[in-house]
């Protein structure tokens, strides 16, 4: 394998680090915050249980650190792979040299295949089964919203918030919750109201509220369990709409390890 090669592999590695840290961190803070909630009992010709996010601590800014070096790493290591390419094909890479995402076919024949603005192709130089693997590797070949999520338009997303703009904030994203009680056969639940509780976390924000019938008086009373996915992603400040969850950062590091290995035989 060339040294250029290993240095790329070295790059993936180090990626992988960042984000087995963001995991790790993400994984501690979330079992330590999302211990408790807060419960409001509300009384009336029925009697209701509100229950709400708790109050909580913000996660890491040094996420968003993490997530930019990640970004880089991963980006750096598509776009070096495409210049070692072009080397080993007796071309000459400059500035123009970089891995493309392209979200149409359109886009693919006026920026690499079919060019007329008067500058060169990022692929310029690279062979014809180079080539073939790049645009194999682009969102253009998926569609709808496999295109629109696909790994690399997070991947470039992120790179360009990051290099150009902000850091990142981390976030919390709560899917789908279902609230019981334990032990069974001392409370009923007559009606069940839940919260839109899919998106971002936010202290006091209502869960969900029940309306509950004693069928006795336990001691101790009984534990209630919310229960339901929560997960660390990724937003731009002032966008409500997250960029990458964890899991979105393992589908960008398998399909750029995939682009490489498929890539590196012709290194």
């Amino acid at each position: 394998m060339p040294i250029d090669a290993i240095g790329i592999q070295i790059k993936l590695t180090r990626a992988n680090e960042h984000l087995g840290t963001l995991t790790d961190a993400a994984g501690r803070w979330v079992n330590e915050e999302f211990r408790h909630t807060e419960t409001e009992v509300v009384r009336g010709e029925h009697q209701w249980a509100v229950y709400r996010w708790a109050q909580m601590s913000e996660p890491d800014p040094m996420w968003g650190v993490y997530l930019g070096d990640f970004v880089h790493n991963v980006r750096s290591a598509l776009d070096q792979i495409v210049w070692l390419c072009v080397l080993v094909n007796g071309g000459s890479p400059g500035k123009h040299t970089q891995f493309p995402f392209l979200q149409s076919e359109k886009e693919w024949t006026e920026k690499i295949t079919s060019r007329t603005d008067g500058y060169l192709p990022p692929t310029n130089g690279v062979s014809p089964q180079v080539l073939e693997v790049i645009m194999g590797a682009q969102p253009f070949q998926f569609s709808g919203k496999e295109r629109s999520g696909h790994p690399f338009v997070r991947l470039l997303r992120m790179s360009n918030v990051d290099k150009h703009r902000t850091l990142h904030v981390a976030k919390v994203l709560a899917g789908p919750l279902s609230i019981s009680y334990s032990p069974e056969g001392i409370i009923k639940i007559v009606n069940l109201k839940q919260a839109r509780t899919a998106g971002v976390v936010r202290p006091g924000a209502e869960i969900g509220r029940v309306e509950i019938e004693w069928l006795a008086k336990p001691d101790p009373s009984p534990q209630v369990r919310i229960r339901g996915d929560v997960e660390l992603a990724f937003l731009e400040p002032g966008n409500e709409q997250p960029i990458a969850a964890v899991k979105h950062l393992n589908m960008i590091l398998a399909s750029t390890h995939a682009v490489v290995d498929q890539l590196v035989k012709y290194a």
